[in-house]
């Protein structure tokens, strides 16, 4: 997964968090608006896996979930 990243987002530094996110990478960022998007799994599941506050959670899917929709012609 971190290749495809890579490849879709080839500016992003995945080892590092964005601005704020202080808690989280990219890279888990970007999962966890993945895994949002293909599970039947809420963002307060998604906050209890992750040991995180929904609100943070919620932050990151707004902001990664667009993204993904706009590459999403790519992923088929």
């Amino acid at each position: 997964m971190k290749v495809f990243v890579g490849i879709m987002w080839p500016g992003v530094d995945q080892s590092k968090s964005s601005v704020g996110f202080s808690i989280r990478t990219v890279f888990e960022q970007i999962l966890i608006a993945k895994i949002f998007m293909k599970t039947v799994l809420e963002q307060e599941d998604l906050s209890n896996i992750w040991g995180t506050s929904r609100q943070l959670i919620s932050k990151i899917v707004r902001k990664w979930c667009p993204r993904w929709g706009e590459e999403s012609s790519f992923s088929h």
